[in-house]
């Protein structure tokens, strides 16, 4: 270039494409780096609230968005509002307080008393007791029928269940089988009972579940499953019932269509509770002789996961579907825990922070790459020598006429 510094030459097109490549791939692993980081942290605790002593079991209230906890020694029933994780009430109840569950129908919680052989009814609005109704010895599990308004009470040593009506708290029908754990399907309009399978008259049979009609209140089939069925919970999706056999170290995965089992999930350590997430298809299962909450996958039906909640043994697990999130009972230090089941980011295991660490530092090295090239390019631009302004005489030529002036005329006048 004349007069002026010389210009720099454009990448071509091949640099250039190869460097959005580049840079595009850059960017794809760190979208896979803080995306697995959210995997790992997939669940967390996010609180641990202090109760009475011993909590057993726990409901969720989902109108008032409160979570009830039965204190077996303290003969309370805990309150705690989910907005806060705070406890915000403690309700006094009857003896030995157990299994509990939350009526949507009438606003209430209805509490079952193992040493007192009642029920408490706990009304949402005022957290009082307004009634309190005798059922058979030793009320172990109760559940909600919502397509009947009652309320069905597994007892253990009677060996009954003894059917609630939410209108008049009075016990309506007794059916002379039942010890273990209740659980309703809607869809079905049945009470499945995980227990030993005991008959008054005819003695027990370990490993069943039977399924009761809500229509004619009596047993309409029996399940085998495994070893000490305890905690069972209705998937309304799948329209399945996962049964805790604690001695068989499993989980059976009970199809309300078939009446079969579809599915045995060995368990690590011992299952013992269990609470259906709606949010995320998985169901969560407590163990009473360790601190870990097994996460189960619905649609593989297979572990996914393992979480450690409190400490000394964990009893009573629900699912809070206003937060999404699952409250633990820690029975051996009086806690609950709060394990969010949603995508975090942050430093979660040391597998999710190699990742997004490696991620950051090849995105960073990258872009140091970029700009040590740019500027190396740039120093090497600048050190070419500028040339000087050409201030030559332009050679001679030939002369030319004026414009209102022949050229031949010009000449001839001029002389060449």
């Amino acid at each position: 270039m004349v007069g002026g510094v010389a210009g720099r030459s454009k990448p071509s097109k091949k640099k250039r494409l190869t460097w959005v490549i580049v840079i595009v791939i850059l960017m794809v692993i760190a979208i896979v780096g803080i995306t697995y980081v959210g995997m790992v942290e997939y669940y967390r605790v996010v609180a641990t609230v202090t109760v009475g002593t011993q909590p057993r079991e726990v409901a969720y209230d989902s109108e008032k968005g409160e979570m009830f906890v039965a204190n077996y020694f303290s003969n309370t029933v805990s309150v705690i509002s989910d907005s806060t994780n705070t406890v915000v009430a403690t309700v006094p109840v009857g003896s030995g307080p157990g299994g509990l569950v939350y009526d949507s129908g009438k606003g209430e919680v209805f509490v079952a008393n193992w040493d007192s052989n009642t029920v408490s009814v706990i009304s949402d609005s005022s957290n009082n007791v307004v009634s309190s109704v005798a059922v058979a010895s030793t009320p172990y599990s109760v559940a909600y029928d919502s397509g009947k308004g009652e309320v069905f009470v597994a007892s253990t040593e009677s060996s009954t269940v003894s059917v609630i009506s939410d209108s008049t708290n009075d016990v309506i029908a007794t059916i002379p089988w039942g010890a273990g754990s209740v659980a309703y399907d809607g869809a079905r309009g049945e009470i499945f009972l995980a227990g030993p399978g005991c008959k008054a008259d005819f003695g027990c049979g370990q490993g069943n579940v039977s399924v009761i009609s809500d229509v004619t209140n009596t047993v309409v089939t029996t399940i085998p499953v495994g070893s000490e069925p305890g905690g069972i919970a209705y998937d309304s999706d799948r329209g399945e019932m996962f049964v805790t056999n604690g001695d068989s170290g499993s989980v059976s995965v009970i199809s309300d269509t078939s009446k079969a089992v579809v599915a045995t999930i060995p368990m690590s350590t011992s299952p013992y509770e269990v609470a259906y997430d709606s949010g995320k298809g998985e169901v969560f299962v407590t163990s009473i002789s360790g601190s870990g909450v097994t996460v189960i996958s619905d649609e593989s039906n297979s572990v996914v996961a393992t979480i450690s909640v409190g400490s000394g043994g964990n009893d009573g697990v629900a699912y809070d579907s206003g937060q999404g999130e699952v409250f633990v009972a820690t029975f051996g230090y009086g806690t609950v825990g709060v394990v969010a089941d949603g995508w975090f980011l942050g430093l979660p295991g040391y597998d999710g922070y190699y990742v997004l660490a490696g991620s950051i530092t090849l995105v960073a090295a990258a872009v140091i790459v970029v700009i040590l090239r740019r500027r190396r390019r740039d120093r090497t631009t600048n050190s070419l020598p500028i040339p000087s302004p050409d201030t030559s005489p332009p050679p001679p030529g030939p002369c030319l006429a004026p414009e209102h002036v022949s050229q031949e005329k010009f000449l001839t006048e001029r002389g060449p």
